[in-house]
């Protein structure tokens, strides 16, 4: 079909949903939405219905391909969306919401377009007709007024100190690291930790595909943050963005501490993993023999990939 043909088709489909309430015949009992987003170039607001499915863990959460029945380019919405991630707007039924989106890591792309493929197989045929990876993109719907979860009377609260005789310590790269609130305690929606860096401290240039905030709370830090340096001193925040290369290191002759969250939780894992139990949070790191380091290293390594990171190599 040429533009002018689509452009029919898709209206056609679209009138047929409102009317309908959320129904098109030609999809039969799939699961539809119409997505509206704003032209990155033309800045007028464009409309397509395409097939969705729901997230089991959060009703305000839905997934979206980007299949293009299987064509080489991305389809022209999930462009828009790139551009204005904020500015979309969902109907599903007979229901109109505004939401933010946000396109899926591989990590969590693959058992999801996997699904999807399971229960129409028509995806996967998608995938093997394109060189390209079908993105996968998780619409996050505006909650109506007292639109909130039920109360989950299992969770309750924590506190927490980092000086506490039943805190966890681990040196890590040479400095110590107190997990204060862990993916367990939070639902795994963050995790907090105490961070001890002596002098000359600090891990590898790294990045991984979560948000990472650091606040110091004594001392200070130099971040480098893709080719930028700044320096962090006490009472200052900084977040990283996911996926962006950074480090940071201690420069001063004095230790400094940090409270790091993550966004979300599981790096709490990667350091107990790949790290060395301490007493206190002012442990200095255990006397390792070289083939001790270097096993750690190489530990560290093979575990990167499975907790979202990776080590970058200059």
């Amino acid at each position: 079909m040429n533009a002018d043909e689509v452009r029919a088709f898709n209206e056609k489909n679209i009138a047929e949903f409102r009317e309908s309430g959320g129904r098109i015949a030609s999809f039969g009992d799939a699961p539809l939405l119409l997505l509206t987003t704003t032209g990155r170039r033309s800045g007028k607001r464009r409309t397509s219905p395409m097939m969705y499915m729901a997230d089991a863990d959060d009703r305000n959460r839905v997934f979206v391909f980007a299949s293009a029945a299987g064509a080489d380019e991305n389809p022209a919405w999930f462009d828009n969306m790139k551009a204005n991630p904020t500015d979309v707007e969902v109907e599903i039924g007979e229901e109109r919401r505004l939401a933010s989106a946000t396109v899926l890591p591989e990590l969590e792309r693959a058992p999801i377009y996997a699904e999807q493929s399971r229960r129409y197989p028509g995806f996967a045929d998608y995938q093997e007709k394109t060189e390209r990876t079908i993105p996968v993109v998780a619409l996050e719907l505006e909650r109506a007024p007292g639109d909130l979860p039920d109360d989950d009377p299992a969770r309750s609260a924590v506190k927490t100190n980092a000086d506490a005789e039943t805190a966890r310590h681990v040196s890590v790269v040479g400095d110590t690291y107190t997990v204060l609130v862990s993916g367990a305690d939070t639902g795994g929606r963050y995790t907090l930790i105490d961070m001890w860096v002596p002098p000359g401290g600090g891990p590898p240039p790294h990045r991984h595909d979560f948000e990472e905030m650091f606040s110091v709370l004594e001392g200070e830090i130099e971040i480098t943050f893709r080719d930028e340096s700044m320096t962090a001193k006490e009472g200052d925040t900084v977040n990283v963005p996911a996926n962006a290369p950074h480090r940071f290191t201690n420069a001063s002759d004095l230790p400094a501490r940090l409270l790091c969250m993550c966004m979300p939780a599981g790096q709490e894992k990667f350091f107990t993993l790949i790290g060395d139990p301490v007493p206190t949070r002012t442990s200095p790191p255990p006397n390792l023999s070289p083939e001790e380091r270097q096993e750690r290293i190489k530990r560290a390594g093979e575990l990167a990939p499975r907790f979202r990171s990776e080590i970058v190599i200059s």
